[in-house]
């Protein structure tokens, strides 16, 4: 991963959040493949090669094809998220009636 993506440091703000797509295509003798293993080893390898701290990845959307004579390869998209800035929460409360708790203020 690190020799892949050598010279591709990334350039935002340490604090930035970010939105990590996985697409794993795999072939018919690995269909058995646990996939939230496959994504957190991905996760892990991402970050250390771009040198950031994966809790930074506040949204993970992973899917797993299996195409019985495929070549294997993995597909990844990282980019900035506003996700945890509710920039586009269209209520930025829960109501919810749980133990007798007032409303949860997500902001």
């Amino acid at each position: 991963m690190k020799d892949r993506l050598k010279g591709r440091a990334l350039s935002v703000n340490s604090n930035s959040h970010f939105c990590l797509a996985l697409t794993f295509v795999l072939n018919k003798s690995r269909r058995d493949r646990d996939l939230d293993n496959m994504a957190k080893a991905m996760q892990d390898a991402v970050a250390r090669a771009l040198n950031f701290n994966d809790s930074r990845i506040v949204h993970l959307d992973i899917v797993k094809l299996v195409f019985p004579s495929a070549e294997e390869f993995v597909y990844f998209r990282l980019a900035t998220s506003s996700l945890s800035t509710h920039d586009d929460v269209l209520g930025m409360y829960f109501n919810h009636i749980f133990g007798g708790q007032p409303r949860l203020d997500i902001s």
